[in-house]
């Protein structure tokens, strides 16, 4: 993110621009060697040549939409799932593969940033960290099993990653339900994994009720399957919040407030930046130019997400910045042009004009009024 001379630039090291050779997957294990080399390789380049300028480098953005849905569904590249979840994946095992590309990962990052604390931090004084991303969950209802599986919800989709950063370990309810499909953390590997960060990003966009699920009948295994929890946008009926145009989000600032809040009690109280927030309208020639700059829906929308981070910070949460999904209009990996989140329209009509949403005037506005310095 640039935005002027006086602000930080944030860049990320990887967001799904890899060759299929470093994450493919042999023998139920990814190529480890490979990953770790590219990751490491990858990040070198970007500290050396663009350091001196960025001060904020997240190595991985979002690695859990790549492994469960890169590799548990095929949803997302690279497109792998067991046979049963779907006959058009290339063929894949969705009991294993995500846990294993997730612990690579996970070693990958940390290896990034043994790489980059000796080497650049102290010249170029910049932070690194992760992008995770996370829902909100609440229980359907007030069962002692629709609150275990909120915890599961989160521990799947969050602490997976949180767990071993923070505390050198995968949460309790995946070890003791996943067994030996779940990998395990070296003692050496524990202490380059464990602190490896000087900040986390968070992306949240919407709140989920969970309710508990049995666990599936045969020796069919996924990663949707271990959770045994049915989620769902809404609860009693209600949706959380306004639907938004991106059916699987609802309009729901109170959960970004929850969720900060978790973060702080369970991990450590980390220094935070909520680095993907935002909301779409849909791509459509049709509606003139005049009404497409009229986004008072996302005024709204960032407005008060806004506020609930304030009220988090109150109460004591680390949060250091807050980035909109996105400044412009742009390609998104599941929908192509399909959803526009910007503040910049980009007329794809018209050679790529940019014009200037009424959202990106109110967010200068609100910059300049809660400038610090």
């Amino acid at each position: 993110m640039y935005v002027s001379a006086t602000c930080h630039r944030s860049a990320c090291v990887f967001e799904w621009h890899v060759s299929p050779g470093s994450c493919s997957v042999q023998k139920k294990t990814p190529k480890k060697e490979t990953l770790l080399i590219s990751t490491t390789f990858t990040a070198e380049v970007c500290f050396r040549e663009f350091g001196d300028r960025v001060k904020f480098w997240a190595t991985f953005n979002e690695p859990w939409s790549f492994a469960s849905q890169g590799y548990g569904t095929g949803a997302l590249a690279p497109g792998r799932c067991s046979p049963f979840i779907s006959k058009s994946c290339t063929p894949g095992d969705s009991g294993r593969e995500p846990y294993v590309v997730t612990h690579h990962i996970l070693l990958a990052h940390a290896a990034a940033v043994a790489l980059y604390r000796p080497r650049y931090q102290a010249a170029q004084r910049g932070q690194v960290g992760i992008t995770l991303p996370s829902h909100w969950f609440v229980p359907n209802t007030d069962t002692a099993a629709d609150r275990r599986a909120v915890q599961r919800s989160l521990d799947y989709m969050y602490g997976w990653y949180l767990g071993p950063l923070v505390h050198g370990e995968y949460p309790g309810t995946m070890t003791g339900f996943l067994g030996d499909r779940l990998p395990r953390f070296t003692p050496e590997q524990r202490r380059l994994v464990r602190g490896s960060y000087d900040f986390i990003g968070v992306n949240y966009y919407t709140t989920y009720s969970a309710s508990a699920r049995p666990a599936p009948d045969g020796p069919a295994q996924s990663y949707d399957g271990d959770i045994l929890a049915n989620t769902s946008g809404f609860r009693g009926g209600e949706p959380f919040g306004e639907p938004e145009f991106v059916p699987i989000f609802f309009n729901s600032p109170a959960g970004l407030r929850e969720l900060l809040l978790y973060t702080k009690r369970r991990y450590n109280n980390l220094v935070i930046y909520v680095t993907e927030n935002g909301i779409a309208e849909g791509n459509s020639a049709r509606i003139p130019l005049k009404k497409a700059l009229k986004d008072g829906h996302r005024i709204k929308f960032h407005s008060q997400h806004l506020q609930f981070i304030n009220h988090a910070i109150r109460d004591g949460v680390k949060v250091k910045g807050y980035f909109t999904w996105t400044f412009m209009d742009c390609f998104e990996w599941g929908d192509g042009y399909f959803d526009r989140f910007g503040l910049i329209f980009i007329d794809r009509l018209n050679g790529l004009k940019r014009y200037r949403k009424q959202s990106s005037y109110w967010i200068e506005s609100f910059l300049k009024r809660n400038k610090t310095h």
